[in-house]
């Protein structure tokens, strides 16, 4: 919302005419990016669904992660806000749920994803009556270059 059309303005004061910047819509505004998440879940099975992305403190910031986990039929969790994955994996061993799965909602494996899977195993360890299936993140396929083309086009 302000990093990344704040880098545009520079780059085109620095570059002036020598380039064309057309800032696009996020991946995670495509309506088809639930449908492929949905694909991806269906592999797993589990009883209730955590889609966990990073998170941002910025007022409304994670209402389309939400709306992608209600499409999704699962509860959102955040890596750096409230609620975090080990108070949604909490509400939902209360809730008698003994299968989740959880994805995260980054596009490639990386440092946090690392640092996840390593809090997953320690959460699998307080959760010992709880199957925790953690899903591979977006990462690359035809279906995800088909909708960054479709923004593109757009």
């Amino acid at each position: 919302m302000e990093d990344i059309p704040r880098e545009v303005a520079l780059a085109l004061a620095s570059l002036g005419q020598a380039i064309v910047i057309n800032q696009r819509p996020h991946l995670g505004a495509h309506p088809g990016l639930g449908r492929m998440l949905a694909s991806q879940l269906a592999t797993v099975d589990a009883d209730a669904k955590i889609l966990l992305s990073h998170g941002t403190r910025r007022a409304g910031g994670n209402e389309p992660v939400e709306a992608v986990a209600e499409q999704l039929g699962a509860v959102a969790a955040y890596w750096s806000v409230k609620p975090t994955l080990e108070e949604q994996l909490l509400a939902l061993a209360d809730a008698g749920h003994k299968q989740i799965a959880i994805l995260p909602y980054f596009l490639f494996s990386g440092g946090i994803t690392d640092a996840l899977r390593q809090s997953v195993s320690s959460l699998q360890e307080r959760f010992s009556k709880v199957q925790l299936s953690l899903c591979n993140p977006i990462g690359v396929s035809s279906q995800l270059a088909d909708l960054v083309v479709d923004l593109i086009q757009d």
